[in-house]
């Protein structure tokens, strides 16, 4: 894949409001996986936005597993996270030195 729109997964994650993938696709079996990169991505996440998301990401067996960076709640953060597309679930963990303490709580609370 040369270059896809990350909005196309809106199928599974509607909340996608932007980004990348870039890098390559194989069908092998009958399988499909990606390698890719994730640029300029962002979301809607609990009544806020996460941006500049970049990073690894697979997608192999239905599942999608990605190393992360991006900007919310006033700082960077770095996350791993995952979709298990079939069982409709998803995970994350995140990660900052540097959120607004303030900001950060006062979503929280709201969330």
């Amino acid at each position: 894949m040369l270059r896809a729109d990350a909005r196309i997964a809106k199928h599974w994650y509607r909340d996608i409001l932007s980004g990348t993938a870039s890098g390559t696709l194989t069908v092998q079996d009958g399988k499909v996986r990606a390698d890719a990169q994730v640029a300029d991505g962002a979301i809607a996440f609990l009544d806020g936005t996460v941006t500049d998301i970049s990073g690894p990401a697979t997608f192999k067996d239905f599942k999608v597993n990605g190393d992360l960076t991006a900007k919310t709640l006033g700082g960077d953060v770095t996350a791993t996270v995952g979709v298990d597309i079939f069982a409709a679930k998803w995970f994350g963990e995140a990660s900052s030195d540097n959120i607004d303490f303030k900001e950060a709580a006062l979503w929280l609370a709201k969330n």
